[in-house]
């Protein structure tokens, strides 16, 4: 889904004592604030969700099964891949997802050839999470353009306060339109990467000259 924008947005809210966040797609007005894929708890529960994706759905090798759902969300890669995150990632949260994701795993960039696994949505809502993950089907014969097929993984899971741990995942039949949208690692760790590539999609209105 190549025009397909989906925007994390963070809500703190003071809730029976404590905090709850809640982390959306669009329709989220831009007041709040806006951290994005960068706040912790987005940071903490797509990585949960890629830990649990990369090791139930590895590129054509064998599943790594999980004793819990609990074990299953902290798992790591024992394989080469690169971690697409959403955009306006900060190279700092990119680069902790993948030191976290697995030794052999890298960030993804322009150039990068490995099986690219991308977090394609987060939404949270206090002691719940949604997750989606496009993972490469590199079992099945690739596309006409030589690009991989891909499977759309949602996974959801529980926490709050405690580490998020996956309770459910549904593997969504392949259709061949699923393509993600590729945020290459920034070069520098900006404060303001998520404003800066959310603006970015935003065309300039130019103002008329005054007679």
């Amino acid at each position: 889904m190549n025009a397909r924008i989906l925007l994390t947005l963070i809500l703190p809210l003071a809730l029976l004592g404590g905090c709850s966040s809640y982390t959306s797609a669009p329709g989220i007005d831009a007041h709040f604030a806006a951290e994005g894929p960068n706040a912790p708890r987005a940071e903490s529960a797509a990585l949960a969700a890629l830990q649990f994706a990369v090791t139930r759905y590895p590129p054509g090798g064998p599943r790594t099964e999980a004793a819990t759902s609990r074990e299953a969300s902290s798992l790591t890669a024992d394989f080469p891949l690169a971690v697409n995150m959403p955009l306006g990632t900060r190279r700092g949260v990119y680069e902790r997802v993948a030191i976290r994701l697995g030794a052999q795993v890298v960030p993804y960039d322009t150039g990068v050839t490995l099986p690219i696994y991308t977090v394609e949505r987060v939404w949270v809502r206090e002691r719940t999470a949604t997750v989606d993950v496009l993972r490469p089907m590199l079992e099945l014969p690739r596309k006409a353009d030589g690009s991989p097929v891909y499977q759309r993984l949602t996974v959801r899971l529980e926490g709050s306060f405690r580490p998020w741990r996956v309770v459910h995942t549904r593997a969504w039949p392949p259709t061949g339109d699923e393509v993600p949208m590729l945020f290459p690692i920034p070069d520098v760790d900006r404060h303001d990467e998520y404003e800066r590539a959310i603006g970015a999609l935003t065309p300039a209105t130019a103002t008329p000259d005054e007679e």
